[in-house]
């Protein structure tokens, strides 16, 4: 090739190199190319020209390519075979009308005394007469007019003719005490398993299941929220495509003594205060250890017999709204860890007091979002926000899956209070999210649709 010449280099999406195509038209002249095209099969497209000895001439040059790497289907990685076949599945390649396919199966990874059929012209074979106790692997490459690409990556499965044996339990250990609250739950694997299924019971006959796991890909399992000071007992059994196995032997192990939250200290209002407003934002000290929620409770009297609950909060700070000019009201908060409710807060109370032949809302100090009320709810519940300043604000409903839902606010608003009423009739039972977005203010919080 002299510098009057060119070539063409064509490159796999990953940057490596498949080929090269040098173009000469000839002794003493020169090449130049104009265009190049690719077609959807893959074919490349030169158009340029020539010049010899001053006689110019326009050349089309195509290239074609070898096909790319299979796709293989099934087996699945690492799948457990219990019959004396499989089907292998692989993708088609469109490349260049592949003419047929090599595969390639073998005991071994390194592939150095396998089985090789270099005719087949389907995406798929049947392997048969599979040994028990085998691991194979596998793999595919396709042909063209242009040549062998390159091979699929190798997957393997193993042959598994029998139900697979009872795990063998591993931790926590028979009679073990002073357990994690949250434990990792260990068994070793079943040969030829494909899934586990777990059983903790705080019943000795199992009569009573806290915990039924049955589709575990794994041998292990992380349990959460157990109570303190309980004897559990747990069992595994194993599956696959011809049965499960017995149960594993039982074993049980006791729980550390759980830690109930303390008792919650009120903040404000302060206890027998006046407040000038409809709405009174509750506030208390955080609860330890492991508080994950909070139980606020107000009522217009005493005993709590008309009580308004909001249990789902993780927040030090409610509002309860509405409120009526001239009554008294109590309220109270207890915390919540993994192992229960602890001790209600002291009752305090507010007096209502508000001035004038207008209710005017008294402007907070600064953002707030209240948790909705009531909640759960059905169909309906109110959302109430505090602005301490003018702002734009959203605010929207989302579900599990980070999905939104609704938006109930979306423009600018004054300080003060707000209230918006949510209500949508045609969702399903279920935890939601709603979050607030006031300037640089951002604050979700969850409610519970119940039907």
């Amino acid at each position: 090739m002299t510098g009057d010449d060119f070539c063409t280099v064509k490159y796999t999406p990953t940057g490596e190199q498949q080929w090269v195509a040098v173009y000469d038209g000839g002794v003493g002249g020169w090449d130049n190319v104009n265009r190049i095209d690719v077609d959807g099969s893959g074919g490349i497209y030169l158009a340029g020209e020539n010049n010899i000895g001053g006689f110019l001439s326009a050349t089309i040059l195509k290239y074609r390519q070898s096909p790319g790497a299979v796709s293989l289907v099934s087996p699945a990685p690492r799948q457990v075979i219990t019959s004396d076949m499989v089907a292998l599945v692989w993708l088609a390649q469109k490349v260049d009308q592949v003419d047929r396919y090599w595969l390639e199966v073998d005991t071994d990874s390194l592939f150095s005394s396998q089985f090789v059929d270099s005719l087949v012209v389907d995406t798929t074979y049947t392997l048969s007469s599979l040994n028990h106790l085998t691991t194979y692997w596998w793999r595919v490459r396709a042909h063209n007019v242009y040549g062998w690409g390159p091979f699929s990556e190798p997957r393997s499965f193993f042959v598994f003719k029998e139900i697979p044996a009872p795990p063998i339990l591993v931790a926590p250990s028979d009679g073990e005490m002073d357990v994690s609250l949250n434990p990792l739950i260990d068994w070793s694997s079943s040969l030829g398993a494909e899934t586990y299924e777990l059983q903790l019971s705080d019943t000795a006959d199992f009569s009573t299941l806290v915990l039924d796991e049955d589709s575990l890909t794994e041998s292990s399992f992380n349990a959460m929220g157990l109570s303190g000071l309980t004897t559990y007992a747990w069992r595994v059994n194993a599956t696959n495509a011809l049965g499960t196995s017995s149960w594993s032997d039982t074993w049980s192990f006791q729980t550390v003594m759980g830690t109930l939250p303390s008792q919650v200290i009120l903040a404000s209002p302060a206890n027998v205060s006046l407040i000038g407003d409809v709405s009174a934002v509750c506030r208390w000290h955080p609860s330890l250890p492991g508080v994950d929620s909070y139980w606020f409770e107000w009522a217009s009297d005493s005993m709590f017999t008309d009580s308004r609950i909001d249990s789902t909060s993780d927040d030090t700070l409610s509002i309860a709204s509405p409120l009526e000019e001239g009554e008294t009201y109590w309220w109270k908060v207890r915390a919540h860890n993994n192992n229960g409710w602890g001790p209600f807060s002291e009752a305090w109370s507010f007096s209502v007091v508000v001035t004038g032949t207008a209710v005017e809302p008294t402007v907070p100090t600064e953002y707030s979002l209240s948790q909705n009320y009531p909640n759960p709810f059905n169909p309906s519940t109110v959302i109430r926000y505090g602005l301490p300043s003018q702002a734009h604000v959203s605010l929207e409903v989302f579900n599990m899956l980070g999905e939104r839902i609704a938006s109930l606010v979306d423009q600018v608003q004054d300080p003060g209070y707000h209230e918006v009423t949510f209500e949508r009739a045609t969702l399903s039972s279920g935890l939601y999210f709603y979050r607030l977005t006031a300037g640089s203010f951002v604050q979700s919080r969850k409610l519970i649709l119940l039907k």
